[in-house]
């Protein structure tokens, strides 16, 4: 199932960036979506700058479908491979997101682009679930819930960065 959703930020590319990479960031990000334990980490090496997102979900509210195949929690992990790169105006990373302990992933990437008036924060991937029999169903039982967390992620922004002016 492919998956694309576009947010547009009200400020520079340089600053979406450093939010996207705050810990503090991702700690609100986490305890907004209901998150009941959360982790973040940003590995910067010289080819890379890599965000693992790690949080532990409560399934009260996932569909019944998929609650069953989890059971009451489920370890949501997202990572972000940032490319390094010199200009001002796009910066892409490679995306993965995973339920650990099943065979659901999503794989695509995250685009930032330089607008006149922001930045524009794409968010395009496969979801996947690797099932026989269920895959159409888990897959459209997720789908909000990434649907719902790029909705979470565009207010959010927006609040961050009134809150964290340059």
């Amino acid at each position: 199932m492919r998956i694309t959703h576009r947010i547009e930020h009200p400020g520079s590319l340089a600053r979406v960036y450093a939010m996207l990479n705050d810990p503090e960031y991702q700690r609100q990000r986490a305890e907004r979506s209901g998150s009941l334990e959360h982790h973040f980490v940003l590995d910067e090496t010289p080819e890379a700058h890599i965000g693992i997102s790690r949080r532990r979900m409560s399934t009260q509210n996932f569909p019944d479908a998929f609650r069953g195949f989890v059971g009451k929690t489920v370890d949501l992990v997202e990572t972000i491979r940032w490319g390094l790169n010199e200009r001002d105006d796009f910066r892409e990373g490679a995306y993965t997101f995973e339920v650990e302990g099943t065979p659901v992933t999503m794989v695509g990437g995250v685009h930032l682009t330089q607008m006149e008036a922001g930045t524009a924060h794409v968010l395009d991937g496969e979801l996947k679930a690797h099932l026989p029999l269920l895959s159409s169903r888990i897959e459209k039982a997720i789908q909000p819930l990434i649907e719902n967390g790029v909705e979470l992620e565009d207010a959010l922004g927006r609040e961050w960065l009134a809150e964290h002016p340059e």
